[in-house]
């Protein structure tokens, strides 16, 4: 063989290596304009058949992201689910098929120490039937993993599970009657990972006055305590609507009476959405919609109340919560929706920033979601409903913030077994009329630090390498192919 001959065949075997690497190479999103967001991706690519709705994100004690939507096409509806527990986001995959047209209005909860992930959603728009299922965290993404779905409410407004800090559940759902004059609250608790639930409780009760339907929000703190958004608003748009906020102190046992927070008038025309948010021990917010974006909070657990601020001066968009996050410095940030985007803003020394818009199409967002994980990592899923076929977006960035290590997820949970059907409803009298209590406490200050992002080019570096050693090799072989 010659010498030439001998350099072709290197270089033909950089070459295929050369093309062999380039298809796996890291793929970046690209980066927004000077805010570190990236550029909002399609969380159910490349699987664009269907309507997607509902997305939902939550972090576990591990660190690692888990994102759950709704698919429904012509020949039913599908729940996906994404991780990125393996390093990166991984592909969408069907875990439950079901044959309703839709499943929607999903809310799911991890219980510790059992690391299984709960998830409840409805099969329909309007008084769908409320649907149970959960899987071992570590298997989420198989769908043989998932227990069969049991029906749990006929019928029902809306429902939220939460899970506390014993790892006990509790199921909260609204109910109306079939004329939507009679609009009540119900609280369910399994203490066995969902194979057994209590009897439904009445929380909450009103005579509406005109019908109506029920929203809610549902979390619980490390403490203990369960606090619960109630949205109640006319099926006539701007009839009538009002927010409350209900907390219990001993895991759903009994509750404490309904607290109004904001009513429908003249100054504040239309209420909507108010969902509460826990961080540690005490630290308890709500907001809402009046149609402002507005913000409270307590650092008692609920007992005493800020007055409340507003959160962002945009044009009313009742899509979806206010949604808060707070990453490991202690910073609290919003993410919130109007028609022309989705904004996020920061709360700094007792009042809210300027925002950062990181999704600025004509679009019609709704359910936007955020939560921190890793310490400075932050995620945001929300809904575009603008087209006939919807779609849930998803985008991410770094914050300048402690990171805190992503942990593998643990062994699956040996003894999960599927759940059994709750029970009728008991009879409950109604709870007493709302009533305000509300005390003003001095706002507190949070730390303001700056944004910092990864550097989204190394991807291209990498490919410009690979190119430039492509392009070299390639001359080489021509030189000495006219040398020969």
């Amino acid at each position: 063989m010659t010498k030439a001959g001998a350099l072709r065949r290197a270089a033909l075997g950089v070459l295929l290596l050369a093309s062999l690497m380039l298809p796996n190479a890291p793929v970046a999103i690209a980066q927004g304009p000077e805010n570190g967001w990236t550029i909002p991706q399609d969380i159910a690519a490349p699987l664009m058949r269907g309507k997607d709705l509902y997305g939902l994100v939550i972090c576990d004690a591990g660190q690692n992201v888990h994102i759950l939507w709704g698919k429904g096409h012509d020949d039913g509806a599908d729940i996906y689910y994404r991780t990125d527990a393996g390093g990166s986001l991984s592909q969408p995959n069907s875990v439950l098929a079901r044959p309703d047209e839709v499943a929607i209005a999903l809310s799911a909860a991890v219980s510790l120490p059992s690391s299984i992930l709960h998830l409840v959603w409805q099969n329909r728009y309007i008084r769908g039937d409320v649907y149970y299922s959960s899987a071992p965290l570590a298997e989420a993404w198989d769908a043989r993993a998932w227990s069969e779905p049991q029906l749990m409410i006929p019928e029902a407004d809306m429902a939220r599970i939460v899970a506390d800090n014993a790892g006990d559940l509790h199921l909260i759902y609204g109910a109306s009657d079939p004329e939507g004059r009679t609009n009540s609250v119900y609280h369910l608790r399994s203490e066995d990972n969902g194979r057994s639930w209590s009897e439904p409780v009445l929380m909450y009760s009103v005579a509406s006055v005109a019908p109506s339907w029920v929203q809610l929000e549902a979390t619980s703190d490390a403490s203990g305590r369960i606090h619960v958004g109630i949205t109640l608003r006319t099926q006539e748009y701007g009839v009538y609507s009002e927010v409350g906020y209900m907390r219990s102190l001993d895991g759903g046992a009994t509750w404490e009476p309904y607290r109004a927070i904001a009513t429908q008038n003249e100054a504040t025309p239309n209420i909507s959405i108010i969902a509460p948010f826990v961080f540690g021990q005490d630290e308890v917010h709500l907001t809402w919609h009046d149609p402002r974006r507005m913000h409270m909070w307590s650092f008692d657990g609920g007992t005493t109340w800020s007055n409340a601020i507003q959160i962002v001066d945009l044009g009313a968009g009742f899509g979806g919560a206010n949604w808060l996050a707070k990453d490991s410095a202690g910073v609290l940030r919003a993410v919130t929706g109007v028609g022309n985007g989705i904004y996020v803003s920061r709360f700094a020394n007792g009042q809210w920033l300027a925002p950062v818009q990181i999704e600025d199409r004509d679009m019609d967002p709704h359910g936007q979601q955020m939560v921190v994980c890793q310490g400075n990592q932050l995620h945001v899923v929300y809904d575009d409903r603008v087209k006939l076929d919807t779609t849930v977006w998803y985008s991410q960035t770094q914050v300048d913030a402690p990171h805190v290590e992503q942990r593998p997820l643990p062994s699956p949970a040996k003894d999960a077994l599927p759940p059994v059907v709750a029970p009728e409803p008991q009879e409950a009298p109604p709870t007493p009329a709302p009533i305000a209590s509300l005390v003003p406490v001095p706002a507190t200050s949070y730390s303001r630090l700056a944004t910092k992002t990864t550097n989204p080019m190394m991807p291209v570096f990498i490919a410009l390498g690979l190119s430039m050693g492509i392009v070299g090799m390639a001359l080489l072989l021509r030189k000495f192919r006219g040398q020969e």
